[in-house]
């Protein structure tokens, strides 16, 4: 049995897959050491491999392809990555979001200290959750009907609504 607070928040709001990644101590120096000789027009440090060079100019050459307000936006650190809506217009997501090309943006126009991430799992929520014999997930509000059929579709979930603790008190005397 799996019990789950504010289980909207898993099986609605967010990415179905989640990636969780861990800053690589030994790439990042390289990349960082690329990336300041591209910021400065330099060639390729002679401590770095082509291997990671050529990473690192792709890199840059993808965030010389992003648009402010399509794919990032001002933050309070530096640039923010953007998603598409569901009406197609740019937002800012709920759990941020980055790629090399928004580290690498960040380090070049505010100095922000840069990592080299490494894919240390995924989690794909909906496999994971049907994967248990029982799950009881707790939460103030499911939202609308649509909400409601995704859940009964991707997990095949059944909702029930608890009333709230003073309904149960109505009609009740004290004796």
């Amino acid at each position: 049995v799996l019990i789950v607070d504010e289980v909207d928040d898993l099986v609605v709001n967010e990415k179905p897959t989640l990636l969780y990644k861990t800053k690589d101590v030994s790439l990042t120096p390289h990349y960082k050491a690329c990336y300041s000789a591209l910021i400065e027009g330099r060639s390729r440090p002679t401590d770095v491999d082509n291997q990671i060079w050529n990473d690192c100019i792709r890199i840059k050459k993808e965030a010389d392809t992003k648009k402010k307000n399509i794919h990032y936006c001002k933050a309070e650190q530096g640039w923010a990555m953007l998603e598409e809506g569901p009406d197609g217009t740019p937002r800012a997501p709920k759990v941020p979001l980055t790629d090399d090309w928004l580290v690498f943006k960040n380090y070049q126009d505010y100095s922000l200290e840069p990592a080299k991430d490494t894919f240390r799992n995924c989690l794909c929520t909906p496999y994971m959750y049907t994967k248990y014999s029982c799950i009881f997930g707790l939460t103030g509000s499911v939202g609308g009907e649509a909400e409601r059929s995704y859940i009964q579709r991707t997990y095949q979930a059944v909702p029930y609504e608890v009333p709230q603790f003073l309904k149960t008190c109505d009609n009740t005397t004290k004796e």
